[in-house]
């Protein structure tokens, strides 16, 4: 075998948050995840997490096939079995199909802009061109609210300012700069409120997975919160 190609799970253990993917690697899955490979995804901070707290995280293989296009049937099936794109129980942000990745509603769209980059990076002319392009490039208010978002200080302006809603809609919390701090000090469930945020202030817990899950966390007096910039 020149390759393997399996289908993995990382899961952080304090969070109980899931991540499913797959990978192609010359050497055994045992000695590949969690040891040389960390995951595919773009979540920067699930990424910086997992390398400065490992013992937060459990790595496993899900399954090994002989082929790539295998790996993918079985990802696919992990994705619709959990609805990973829905799901705030799960990193990642858009799940995989038979026609490549569908972010949330698999609009036309979105396959558009897919395959519009896919061609883009296959162009080594033009993986070059957009490397320098990005050179220099200033932040977008979104990025930057991205990187404030743990920044602490009621003083700091730019300490990026959170508040979070229950399911009337009455503010609860009111964060300025320490979002994970007062989660954590509320016993909220920062994952989901991530994500809600991330999402423009969609409620959350509202698959049918998601409040089997946050029952038996506990967090279901949560059902329809969500987290909005202020």
């Amino acid at each position: 075998m020149s390759k393997f190609h399996y289908t993995y799970r990382i899961t952080n253990l304090i969070e109980n948050k899931h991540y499913y993917g797959l990978r192609s690697s010359k050497c055994h899955p045992s000695k590949d995840l969690g040891v040389k490979y960390f995951s595919s995804s773009t979540d920067k901070e699930f990424q910086k997490d997992q390398k400065e707290n490992p013992e937060n995280y459990k790595y496993k293989v899900v399954s090994i096939h002989l082929t790539r296009k295998e790996a993918v049937k079985k990802e696919i099936k992990l994705h619709e079995k959990f609805d990973v794109a829905k799901n705030e129980f799960f990193y990642n942000l858009c799940k995989q199909t038979s026609t490549g990745f569908d972010i949330y509603q698999n609009s036309s769209v979105c396959k558009k802009i897919a395959l519009a980059v896919k061609k883009q990076f296959s162009d080594p002319i033009k993986k070059e061109r957009h490397r320098k392009a990005c050179i220099g490039r200033k932040h977008t208010e979104e990025q930057n609210k991205q990187h404030s978002l743990y920044m602490t200080g009621a003083n700091n302006p730019a300490a990026t300012k959170i508040n979070i809603y229950d399911a009337a809609g009455k503010l609860q919390y009111s964060c300025h700069g320490n979002f994970r701090k007062t989660c954590h000090e509320n016993n909220l469930p920062i994952g989901a409120f991530k994500r809600s945020l991330r999402l423009g202030g969609t409620p959350i817990y509202q698959q049918k997975q998601a409040k089997l899950m946050a029952e038996k966390l506990g967090t279901i007096q949560y059902v329809g919160w969500y987290a909005k910039y202020a």
